[in-house]
């Protein structure tokens, strides 16, 4: 599932580009409980990417994601760039919760 919502996400291998479709394969692999599912899941709901833009719902798939594999990289920065930066409107930056 993670490999076909990348070819759609990115629109390789004959593939369309298509955001809904790529979102769809990875809330499903998100539900079966992978972490790249969760993480790919999160970064297109905090970008809006294929759906409304929801980044309270980003946040708990990065935090569902580390909950499977403390050790994941990619779950870890994307939750330290949130907490960093900030989302306009959405969430004031917090350094603190960036660094942890």
């Amino acid at each position: 599932m993670i490999t076909l919502g990348d070819c759609y996400y990115y629109g390789h291998h004959g593939l369309p580009r298509d955001h809904p479709k790529a979102l769809q394969l990875f809330s499903q692999a998100a539900f079966k409980n992978s972490t790249q599912g969760k993480i790919a899941e999160a970064a297109m709901r905090v970008k809006g990417e294929g759906c409304d833009k929801n980044v309270s719902l980003g946040l708990q798939r990065y935090e569902e994601a580390l909950e499977i594999d403390p050790n994941s990289v990619r779950a870890m920065n994307g939750l330290g760039f949130l907490y960093f930066y900030g989302v306009e409107g959405e969430l004031s930056p917090n350094m603190v919760n960036s660094l942890i």
